[in-house]
């Protein structure tokens, strides 16, 4: 006979989740905390790191930021901050994400919170770290040429550090959120609500999405889109393979 989930946690009424919700949510904010006031005593070099990228695209004599107002410097410093907190506390974080929907689950299906905390991160790190290192230079090098081979405007660049940050941001969440795929498919696929026929089924519309989402939250040119929408389909065929491996493990444990 299969274990369902203790009777506590199953007949929980309305208002205890929204307690449990509540004490994950300042758990995780607590952490996002700690990590932002540890982040902020080295946000300065950590946003000269993040900018190296467009700094090594522009000609060397325009290799300059701008700031239009005093506080702007402090407030990119402080959202540079947020982000790395964000990194740095996403173990916690998605341990108390974890532990909330946790008791509506089987014990079997409880075991998986190492791996889930685990690749979690590490796809979210790893997938930051891909845009930084690959994806920023080529997209930037390609973005910056246009502006600076015209023959008929004399163009020169004054990007602002506020600017450049929220575009770096953007990119460097979407890529670390991207990489989550394979994590939410192995989840999915351990509970048995997904199997790898499943997702063999829709790889069509897999693909379409890919682009979708790479034209959405990437600039407007291919190279960068590319980037994109090439590691997604590629985590979509790793999520393939980790659906097919756990579905199996599924329905052996279920004999």
């Amino acid at each position: 006979m299969k274990t369902s989930p203790t009777d506590n946690q199953a007949t929980m009424p309305f208002l205890a989740h929204l307690a449990e919700l509540r004490t994950r949510l300042i758990r995780a904010a607590l952490a996002l905390g700690c990590g932002t006031l540890a982040a902020f005593f080295v946000a300065e070099p950590i946003y000269a790191w993040l900018a190296q990228p467009l700094l090594d695209a522009l000609p060397a004599e325009a290799r300059t930021l701008h700031f239009l107002n005093p506080v702007e410097p402090f407030l990119v410093y402080l959202k540079v901050a947020v982000l790395v907190g964000a990194f740095a506390a996403s173990p916690l974080i998605l341990y108390q994400l974890w532990r909330f929907i946790a008791p509506g689950l089987y014990p079997r299906e409880r075991k998986v919170v190492i791996p889930f905390v685990t690749f979690g991160t590490l796809f979210f790190v790893g997938g930051g770290a891909f845009c930084h290192y690959v994806v920023l230079p080529v997209g930037l090098e390609t973005l910056m040429n246009v502006g600076f081979t015209s023959n008929y405007l004399p163009l020169e660049a004054q990007i602002t550090m506020a600017e450049y940050f929220s575009l770096a941001t953007k990119l460097i969440l979407a890529f670390g959120i991207a990489f989550e795929l394979p994590v939410v498919v192995l989840f999915l696929s351990w509970v048995g609500l997904i199997d790898h026929r499943t997702l063999l089924r829709h790889w069509r519309g897999a693909l379409v999405g890919a682009f979708v989402i790479a034209a959405i939250l990437t600039p407007p040119d291919v190279a960068t889109q590319l980037m994109l929408a090439g590691p997604l389909m590629i985590l979509y065929a790793l999520s393939v393979g980790i659906a097919f491996v756990f579905s199996r493990r599924t329905k052996t444990a279920a004999k």
